[in-house]
């Protein structure tokens, strides 16, 4: 006949399956699929900041005001 646990041997085989099922494995895989990725996202995304600056004109200062004395993008007042 099965006999069904109880005491200590209910509360290891709960522990085994949130161990195995729970929330903590997720948060591992989780981590593991986000740090994994070797920065490629970051990448992707100053790739796309550089072809939009490209577009825009504003490579290597380009877009900078010509008249300023220190390459800031301040327009000149009273002169």
């Amino acid at each position: 006949m099965l006999q069904v646990p109880g005491g200590p041997e209910l509360l290891i085989i709960s522990f085994l399956v949130l161990v195995l099922f729970g929330v903590v494995p997720l948060a591992v895989i989780a981590l593991l699929r986000y740090t994994g990725r070797d920065g490629e996202r970051v990448k992707e995304l100053e790739a796309r900041v550089e072809e939009l600056e490209r577009r825009a004109g504003r490579v290597d200062g380009a877009a900078r005001n010509p008249e300023s004395e220190d390459g800031s993008d301040e327009a000149t007042v009273g002169g």
